[in-house]
């Protein structure tokens, strides 16, 4: 017993300094001050984020409501969509050209 209390007495024990502790101090001041700055930025491309969102959304609803949502295709009228389906019914018995318009400059 008596080499186990030699040891303890040989090894210092860990005093908290005043050096330690302003060391310690300074380091976490410097976090926390990262830490404030980065969430200072996100913040910051967070509003940008949301009202460039907002513009997008009022970009669509213009697009919407101004008829250009399908990037600008036109409606087919019934007489075309009628010629569509006849075409799609007589593909490949020969008869598909039937409804194309003549070439006025072949007679």
């Amino acid at each position: 017993m008596k080499m186990t209390e030699d040891k303890k007495a040989e090894e210092p024990e860990e005093q908290p300094t005043e050096e330690g502790e302003a060391l310690e101090s300074k380091t976490a001041s410097a976090l926390i001050d990262k830490a404030n700055k980065a969430a200072e930025r996100l913040e910051e491309a967070n509003k940008r984020l949301s009202g460039l969102l907002e513009e997008q959304r009022l970009m669509n609803v213009e697009n919407v409501m101004g008829g250009q949502a399908k990037a600008g295709s036109q409606k087919k009228t019934k007489e075309e969509t009628d010629k569509d389906n006849a075409r799609a019914m007589l593909e490949g018995t020969g008869y598909e050209t039937m409804f194309d318009e003549p070439d006025p400059t072949k007679k």
